[in-house]
């Protein structure tokens, strides 16, 4: 699925292939090796892009899923006393948001214990302690700062998806009612509400 195929009709034909990333290993997703080769076939083209170059998508961005599980959430919103759009959105992408925010928080425990690790590392040169613990804590200061590094990107990666998802799902949301009007509904408006309705 290109990326001008978001709004694929038809899921489940959406899913067949398979995205770079579904396809990556667990240490490729780690490090996000698996857009290496994306970057050297763009770097050897030496030419503007065009829509057909770009990877396949996962199918996790289809408009045709996102529209199912709003309307799904949505619908099931409107039969409280007080729906909420924010409420809904929250149901929707709080699996997610969930996700992105432990990754985060999991940066910020080791971007903490960083300057912890140096200060020690300082003390062993300095004669405080044991040189035998110079490997360990080095080791961990080059452990925790790739750590960060990968946690950090994961977040915002993730971020990315869930901003796609949401947009896709409000868009979809948004546009359903327009586009299955009928003439007869249609007539009931004006020409400039019904371009604003598609506006």
């Amino acid at each position: 699925m290109k990326a001008n195929q978001v709004i694929s009709a038809n899921p489940g034909k959406a899913a067949e292939k398979q995205s770079a990333e579904q396809k990556a290993g667990f240490l490729s997703r780690i490090f996000f090796t698996w857009m290496i080769p994306f970057f050297k076939f763009a770097y050897a083209k030496r030419a503007t892009l065009s829509i057909d170059d770009m990877p396949d998508l996962p199918a996790d961005f289809s408009l045709d899923k996102h529209n199912h599980r709003m309307r799904l959430i949505w619908d099931e919103e409107r039969k409280k006393e007080k729906p909420s759009l924010i409420r809904a959105v929250w149901n929707f992408s709080k699996g997610q948001l969930q996700q992105t925010i432990l990754y985060m928080w999991t940066a910020q425990i080791f971007n903490t214990a960083l300057p912890v690790l140096v200060s020690l590392v300082v003390k062993v040169i300095e004669g405080e302690l044991d040189v035998k613990w110079s490997y360990v804590l080095v080791g961990s200061v080059v452990v925790s700062t790739i750590a960060i590094s990968c946690l950090i990107q994961h977040g915002w990666h993730r971020q990315t998806k869930l901003t796609l998802s949401v947009w896709c799902g409000l868009t979809s949301l948004v546009f359903e009612k327009p586009t299955t009007m009928t003439s007869s509904d249609m007539s009931n408006f004006t020409q400039g509400e019904l371009v604003n309705f598609l506006a």
